[in-house]
């Protein structure tokens, strides 16, 4: 399977690319994720993203271990991080609990909560409504924010409208507003990213074989 996504913040006039590649074969998958800036004077590719997922069921409960690679051309260090999700795929909201540890920059933990719920289906198309909140430990947000202390990082909420062209190409566009929720951290992002929160507009294109 193949995605390509245009994304653009509403915060800073920025356009990105994210190509993506997914590879599935029984309960595996391997997916490659790249992130282009595309600019008026020159284009960068400045993260790519290797992860090798494993997916098992155990009655209503679906599983994943996740093993993900952080590759950042511009030259910053990357990383490497061990997730495991556990979702009710067959309940109300598909309640989804992830947790991500960091072996190599932070050796923190991030864990994120997360809702999912189809608002309105017609014909070949969807409207899918999205929320999620996130908390990271001391060691997680010191590494990203500078501050030595476990607090609510970013949650967002987000709405989707998927088209299904045919069995193998669909089209969505996506919105999602987010927001880091600890004071504190909001405070060192802003020192640092220069923001604390944002709107991020896409449109993704999803080729399957």
């Amino acid at each position: 399977m193949h995605r390509l996504r245009l994304a653009r913040t509403a915060r800073r006039s920025g356009l990105v690319l994210q190509p993506q590649v997914d590879l599935r074969y029984r309960g595996f998958s391997g997916q490659v994720w790249a992130n282009v800036t595309i600019d008026a004077k020159a284009s960068e590719m400045t993260d790519v993203d290797l992860l090798l997922t494993w997916t098992a069921h155990t009655g209503s409960v679906s599983w994943t271990v996740t093993a993900i690679e952080y590759e950042f051309p511009t030259g910053a260090p990357g990383t490497r991080e061990i997730a495991v999700s556990a979702a009710l795929p067959g309940s109300w909201g598909a309640p989804r609990v992830s947790v991500f540890r960091d072996l190599d920059q932070t050796d923190g933990t991030y864990a994120t909560l997360s809702l999912s719920k189809a608002l309105a289906t017609w014909h070949r198309s969807r409207l899918t409504g999205d929320i999620s909140v996130s908390w990271g430990d001391r060691k997680n947000n010191f590494g990203n924010f500078g501050l030595r202390e476990s607090g609510g990082n970013d949650g967002f909420v987000a709405v989707t409208l998927t088209h299904a062209v045919s069995e193998r190409v669909s089209i969505s566009a996506l919105v999602r507003a987010w927001e880091i929720i600890d004071g504190g951290l909001a405070r060192s992002a802003r020192s640092i990213f220069g923001k604390d929160d944002g709107i991020v507009a896409a449109a993704t294109v999803t080729l399957g074989f």
